[in-house]
């Protein structure tokens, strides 16, 4: 089955939507981690919450680089429906 233009325009913005929506579970998770009661955390433990903070903040960064080439892609695919 061939694709139309259309559907390319559709497809392209739903990937950039539930690329957001993934963003977002991201954060909420990073806050959730972020919301633990570190009393009742050794030390280690404590670093380890840390880490896995950073490095959700990290995959963040990385899916709004994503995003913003995402966004490039959807206004060049939507010029082709306009075509």
């Amino acid at each position: 089955m061939t694709a139309t233009v259309d559907d390319l325009v559709q497809s392209t913005a739903r990937l950039r939507s539930d690329l957001n929506a993934f963003e977002q579970r991201i954060k909420d998770l990073t806050e959730a981690f972020d919301l633990l009661d570190r009393s009742l955390l050794t030390s280690s433990d404590e670093s380890v919450v840390l880490e896995v903070i950073d490095n959700l903040s990290d995959a963040r960064l990385d899916l709004t680089t994503a995003d913003r080439h995402l966004e490039a892609a959807v206004r060049h695919v939507e010029r082709l429906s306009l075509a």
